[in-house]
């Protein structure tokens, strides 16, 4: 199957591992190109890793930023098919408080599938907020889920 990054009203598509594939590969040339060397040597003292160590894992989390989008929601709203996402959504997390579920960011569904896959807070924040934002309703549904 031929998961979708972006689309147009035309019908094209990027696909989505085309998509991954180039943002991996971007992001090894901005990390060895444009990256300050301050701050490479900040996070490899912070983090107790090498400078090869922080690249692998820099460009990890380019490659995998969007998994989010290969989940059926996602995928499904390119063919205007749902007259309600939220349907479709059962799989996921209700909000603690009211128990609704509600409409999650790819952004959001990718760091949830991250931390059950078992990747740490702390990357899993840093894929939930790849557009710039933490979005509250992941710190609901991720940080604030009871224990299975």
């Amino acid at each position: 199957m031929n998961f979708y990054a972006k689309f147009e009203s035309d019908g094209s598509y990027l696909p989505l591992k085309t998509h991954l594939k180039d943002t991996a590969l971007c992001a090894a040339y901005l990390y060895e190109h444009w990256v300050p060397p301050a701050t490479k040597n900040f996070l490899c003292t912070s983090l107790n890793i090498s400078d090869t160590e922080l690249k692998k894992l820099y460009v990890l989390l380019a490659y995998i930023h969007d998994v989010g989008k290969a989940t059926p929601v996602f995928q499904l709203k390119a063919w205007d098919m749902l007259d309600s996402p939220e349907k479709y959504l059962s799989c996921l997390p209700p909000n603690p408080t009211s128990g609704q579920v509600k409409f999650l960011h790819h952004s959001t569904t990718g760091a949830f599938i991250l931390k059950k896959l078992g990747l740490d807070k702390g990357n899993t924040t840093i894929v939930g907020s790849h557009h710039g934002r933490w979005r509250a309703s992941m710190k609901e549904s991720l940080y604030f889920m009871k224990p299975e």
